[in-house]
Formats: C-alpha cells, sequence, structure tokens
C-alpha cells in the first residue's frame, strides 16, 4: 500500500499520526505531494519514514533543493513534479494543479496523479488518469487529511487525521 501526504506546513504533530498510521500497517512507501516546509520538518519526515519516499517540491518549501541529497530514502522531482513506479502503477506526482495536464501530456501512460496546494481532499479523471488530492496534514482551510492507495485491487481511501491518536 502506497500512503500519499501533502501540505504539511511544518504540523509534526498530525505528520506523526500519519508516521504512525504507516509503521502500524507496514506501509514502506510514501508519497508527498509537496508544502513540507522548513528543514527540520524535511529532516524529521526523512528519519522517522524510513521507507522510499517520493516528492514534489511545493510553492512554501523554506529548504535548499539541495538539502534532499543527504537523504538516501527519498527521491524529488522538483518543482515540475514527476513520476514513478509503484507495483506496476506509473504513479503521477505534482503539487500545484496548473501542472497536472502538463505531466500528463509528457506521460500519457500515468495510471494516478496525486497533487496538493489547494489542502482540499479531491478525486477526478482525465483521459482514463485518476487524479486525486489527498488534502493536507497541516488542518488549514479544510480538516487534515491524507490518502493511501491499494493498486491490487485499485482501492483509494482517504483519512482523517482527527480521527487518529
Amino acid at each position: 500500500m502506497l500512503a500519499i501526504i501533502s501540505d504539511i506546513h511544518d504540523n509534526l504533530a498530525n505528520l506523526d499520526k500519519v508516521l504512525k498510521y504507516c509503521q502500524k500497517q507496514k506501509i514502506t512507501t510514501l508519497a508527498c505531494c509537496g508544502d513540507i516546509t522548513n528543514s527540520e520538518t524535511l529532516a524529521y519526515l526523512a528519519s522517522t519514514f524510513t521507507g522510499q519516499i517520493y516528492l514534489c517540491l511545493g510553492n512554501m518549501e523554506l529548504f535548499e533543493d539541495k538539502e534532499l541529497d543527504q537523504y538516501d530514502n527519498i527521491t524529488s522531482f522538483g518543482r515540475e513534479g514527476g513520476w514513478f513506479e509503484y507495483k506496476k502503477q506509473a504513479i503521477g506526482l505534482v503539487h500545484e494543479p496548473h501542472r497536472i495536464n502538463n505531466l500528463i501530456t509528457n506521460n500519457p501512460n500515468l495510471d494516478i496523479v496525486f497533487y496538493g496546494h489547494t489542502h482540499q481532499p479531491w478525486e477526478d479523471h482525465k483521459d482514463n488518469i485518476k487524479i486525486v488530492n489527498p488534502g493536507n496534514v497541516s488542518n488549514t482551510r479544510h480538516q487534515p487529511t491524507f490518502a493511501t492507495y491499494d493498486p491490487s485491487n485499485n482501492e483509494l481511501k482517504l483519512h482523517l487525521l482527527d480521527n487518529m491518536n
């Protein structure tokens, strides 16, 4: 199973809830749609989640891109976003919704695209590609949420952080 987060904005208490859920569920791959925000939050994410992390950068990052190089478990796609393969599924990641069309145009074989920025959980489709916003970890503008995706049965779940200890 893949966990998907976005828009942490330095809310370590909520990030910790997500990471504890991942540990309990034995989730070893995490996708982050940007707006981690500062170096300390990035370091906490990389050291606490020991599995593979794929991420794109958001518009509010306060760390330097070169800081990402020190973490062996992070693959970054920068501000433009990118894609990775997970259990035979092509997974796209962008932060801002206006970058989705470009990602799909350049990678027409994507199965699903995750994005952030709006803080609102959302699901849509374009050209048979599922487009999903997992919401936000930060608890700003909308309830704090994250998503999980199981490609074996194409199951996508939204998790409310307020319901977790």
